[in-house]
């Protein structure tokens, strides 16, 4: 698995992603972990959907779920104390890109 940059440094974690050999229609890159840079510790991971569903069914994740895993999480954080106007900036960000991968999904019907 390939190691990507950092990406948020103050959290200090690292991505390895998998480098799958791909085609067009089957991107590479379904399995991601992320790991503490401090002990290397693994600390969550995530598998992606691989294939049409209508030709795979469901094996992984979704952009579509994890986008909407974002949404909740920045949600609940505007509904305490930590309301912000730089979450609600990525709020109305993250509802456009989830918009964006729906209108992507209506259009392959």
């Amino acid at each position: 698995m390939e190691k990507l940059k950092t990406i948020i440094e103050q959290n200090m974690t690292y991505i390895i992603a998998g480098s799958e050999s791909g085609d067009e229609m089957n991107p590479t890159n379904h399995d991601f972990r992320i790991y503490r840079t401090t002990d290397d510790k693994l600390v969550g991971s995530l598998h992606f959907q691989q294939g049409a569903l209508s030709e795979e069914g469901v094996n992984g994740i979704l952009n579509e779920d994890l986008l909407n895993i974002l949404i909740d999480r920045v949600e609940s954080f505007q509904r305490s104390k930590l309301r912000c106007r730089e979450n609600e900036n990525a709020l109305q960000h993250l509802y456009e890109a989830l918009w964006w991968l729906n209108q992507r999904h209506n259009r392959r019907k």
